[in-house]
């Protein structure tokens, strides 16, 4: 069988990504994410689902693709609802290891591209903390572009700007509401540049600039480099372990042990 809704429960429990009775759908909303590839799902979301476990983060992801191309990976988690298995391999401490968990990190999955006026609707979301992003470097960079009411935007930072413009609008520029932007994109100074996408979108769209004060004064654009060796999925061993565990996933993630963030604060 695959992984699907009708053994969430039966799932999270084994694996205690639920604790004190809760389902993940229970937990607020903290972090919306940018990517659905494996380096994310191997590294940040583990990390969260580790949090969950402790009791240290007791908040849930709102996941989204950072292009069309990605549909088919944030259906398939929709199939899924939210679940799937992180085979984490390699040597720690000097020992083997091979620690399979099943990861529950997602309350929602939305496609931005179809899905526009909800992805906008998150913005207005009170428990909201964090932006955590992997578009690739590519995705990562200014490109001029109009935005047009009701439809969606298909640059990053672009789309990010929306987004917090809608919050801005929606909160009427509380300075308690800002965000902390932690893009994963291996580009050096990372959050620096994501920064001056946002601010150069909005003045490009001749967004007030009020909203460009809140977006430089009370958000956090954290540069940071990421270390962690995803090895994504395992075609030559998944048959084998498919029918050990007597469930099939097809967005089944591999990842080594090692694992390194380091995050620092722009000043501008």
């Amino acid at each position: 069988m695959n992984i699907n809704p009708s053994h969430v429960k039966s799932l999270n429990k084994d694996t205690d990504a639920v604790q004190s009775g809760h389902l993940i759908e229970d937990y607020p909303v903290k972090v919306l994410q940018i990517g659905e590839g494996n380096f994310l799902r191997g590294f940040f979301d583990w990390m969260i689902h580790e949090c969950n476990k402790q009791g240290n983060f007791q908040g849930s992801i709102v996941i989204t693709q950072p292009r069309p191309s990605g549909k088919e990976k944030i259906e398939k988690l929709k199939q899924q609802d939210g679940l799937y298995t992180l085979m984490i391999r390699g040597i720690q401490n000097g020992e083997k290891v091979e620690r399979k968990e099943i990861i529950s990190v997602f309350s929602k999955a939305v496609d931005p591209y179809e899905e526009w006026v909800e992805f906008l609707e998150l913005s207005q979301n009170p428990t909201l903390e964090f932006v955590v992003s992997n578009t690739t470097e590519a995705g990562l960079t200014y490109q001029p572009i109009s935005w047009k009411e009701g439809e969606p935007i298909e640059s990053f930072p672009g789309r990010l700007t929306a987004f917090l413009y809608e919050r801005y609008l929606y909160f009427n520029g509380d300075s308690e509401k800002g965000l902390i932007m932690l893009p994963c994109e291996l580009l050096e100074r990372n959050g620096d540049t994501l920064k001056q996408c946002v601010l150069q979108h909005s003045r490009d769209w001749e967004l007030p600039k009020s909203f460009m004060d809140w977006v430089d004064q009370d958000n956090l654009f954290l540069n940071s480099l990421v270390d962690r060796i995803v090895t994504g999925f395992p075609a030559k061993e998944a048959e084998a372990w498919f029918a050990e565990w007597g469930y099939e996933d097809s967005l089944l993630n591999t990842a080594e042990p090692y694992h390194v963030w380091t995050k620092k604060v722009i000043h501008l």
